[in-house]
């Protein structure tokens, strides 16, 4: 699997190259297409103008949560517990429990009783603050679930230990950042080049 990813960046950044130089002779060669060059001067000022735009998006927060989440979570190993389970790791889940009930007891309150504060004003889910917040909530409280169970079962040693947990998540998942934003990437210039 690690040997197929820098290819795979690699035919993401061919495919935008090609693009781009796709989108540069079929605009010379036709000029009333319905097309937009991107090595016209529109398209280099959308290029350099836009760029930071257009990489800054929900789902760069969401994978950036995400990858931290995954480090405590895999440093804790919270997901690797065997039997007989310890007395700290035994008070230590208890306590992630806890946590966890306290989460989502705060999450139905916020959005099941009578006029709810993460519903929209109608008090559908569609396009409400519940929406919008689910991942990132989810995620810190993966974060929080991880160091706590790290720390109360001696995996994670003190402030040192959980700062570099919540790192060690970047370490395992930092090849995903080049690939959100190649895709990206290749997906606005799609957009821009046939004006969608």
């Amino acid at each position: 699997m690690k040997n197929r990813l820098p290819q795979t960046a690699l035919t993401l950044l061919v495919a935008w190259i090609m693009l781009v130089l796709l989108s540069w002779i079929l605009t010379a060669l036709n000029p009333t297409a319905d097309l937009r060059s991107l090595l016209s001067a529109e398209g280099i000022r959308w290029l350099f103008g836009r760029f930071v735009y257009t990489l800054s998006s929900p789902l760069l927060i969401w994978l950036v949560l995400g990858v931290m989440a995954y480090g405590p979570l895999t440093e804790s190993q919270l997901f690797r517990l065997r039997r007989p389970l310890g007395v700290k790791e035994r008070f230590a889940l208890r306590v992630v429990m806890l946590e966890l009930t306290i989460v989502v007891v705060i999450m139905a309150l916020l959005t099941l009783l009578p006029q709810p504060l993460l519903l929209t004003a109608t008090g559908t889910v569609n396009h409400s603050s519940f929406l919008h917040c689910l991942v990132p909530v989810t995620c810190v409280t993966l974060i929080i679930a991880g160091l706590t169970f790290g720390v109360g079962a001696g995996k994670i040693d003190g402030l040192a230990g959980a700062y570099n947990s919540l790192v060690a998540g970047f370490r395992s998942g930092g090849h995903l950042f080049v690939f959100y934003v190649l895709i990206v990437l290749l997906c606005s210039t799609i957009g821009y080049v046939f004006d969608l």
